[in-house]
């Protein structure tokens, strides 16, 4: 499964992590929740399907997506609008067209906009007031 695993190499300037780096040799790995809180982010700028179905994992097995959002402001040095944000997650009609991921879990399209629905409907109350 390793041996197939695509990886992107990506710089955020403005995004400080806030758990330890793990390294592996001389490759730096951000800490689970530090990266729940780069797919936030990058679902706001650019709605990828894989980046749905990766937070969407991510919010089912590691941290919470409520939790996740509000750490948001805490860890980049430029501010995030949540209300942006909170549309951002609930707005499927870029990643439509986008290829299935390649996944190692059970979950269909379908289920994951579905997850960001309901979550969204109930962090969206509490946020904004």
């Amino acid at each position: 499964m390793v041996s197939k695993t695509k990886m992107s190499l990506i710089a955020y300037p403005f995004f400080t992590p806030a758990e330890k780096i793990s390294k592996f040799g001389t490759v730096s790995l951000l800490a689970i929740g530090d990266i729940a809180i780069m797919k936030i982010v990058a679902i706001s700028q650019r709605g990828k399907k894989r980046d749905f179905f990766d937070l969407y994992w991510i919010c089912n097995n590691v941290v919470s997506l409520q939790e996740s959002i509000l750490k948001v402001d805490k860890q980049y040095s430029v501010r995030q609008n949540p209300t942006h944000i909170l549309k951002s997650l609930v707005y499927f009609q870029d990643a439509e067209d986008d290829p299935e991921p390649e996944i190692y879990f059970k979950a269909t399209w379908k289920e994951v906009k579905k997850f960001f629905s309901r979550e969204i409907s109930i962090i969206a109350k509490k946020i904004i007031r």
